[in-house]
């Protein structure tokens, strides 16, 4: 997007939000919505795991190796090899607390790789050292609260007798859907 910005002269106080910028159509886009749309593409590699135990190693460089080791052999479990670097970088969300395990943030170095992570994890299915775990996209608060919704309205039209539904897809279209017919 190439355009002007502008700001309200009005006010000597201008916030962030009050900014705008006008794209070529010449209709002015909030700079929050701009912010959250970058945010939103710099997370489109990336994945969260829970329920990765910590390693019991003391020292915060230890317990990096064995993060990136657990997150190299979780991709290649999934069937994932390339020549080239698979993962960017592996990090821990939160605080460190002995005994907590906090979710792992991977970044993977293309959207590609990511896809056939998701289309691959019935490989892990069975696997012993991965039963615990689970896999989700990284997603913004926006994203989040968008997601609850859809998984409210599953648990609806499963309240109601319609049917087991699921919230699939990614996160820019994601959908409920019927999954099987539902005993009585």
């Amino acid at each position: 997007m190439t355009g002007v910005l502008k700001t309200d002269s009005s006010r000597a106080t201008g916030s962030a939000t009050e900014v705008k910028q006008e794209d070529n159509t010449g209709k002015p886009e909030p700079v929050g919505e701009r912010i959250e749309e970058l945010n939103e593409r710099k997370r489109e590699n990336n994945i969260v795991v829970y329920g990765v135990p910590e390693s019991g190693y003391p020292t915060r460089s230890e317990r990096i190796e064995s993060d990136k080791s657990y997150a190299l052999n979780l991709i290649k479990e999934c069937g994932i090899t390339s020549g080239q670097e698979i993962i960017v970088n592996v990090i821990r969300l939160g605080k460190f607390i002995q005994g907590k395990a906090r979710p792992m943030l991977i970044k993977l170095s293309t959207a590609d790789i990511k896809a056939n992570l998701f289309r691959n994890l019935r490989n892990l299915q069975g696997n012993m050292k991965f039963q615990d775990i689970r896999i989700a996209n990284d997603l913004t608060k926006r994203e989040r609260e968008q997601e609850a919704v859809l998984w409210q309205e599953a648990k609806n039209l499963v309240d109601s007798g319609k049917g087991r539904r699921r919230v699939v897809g990614p996160p820019w279209r994601q959908r409920v859907v019927k999954i099987g017919v539902q005993e009585d």
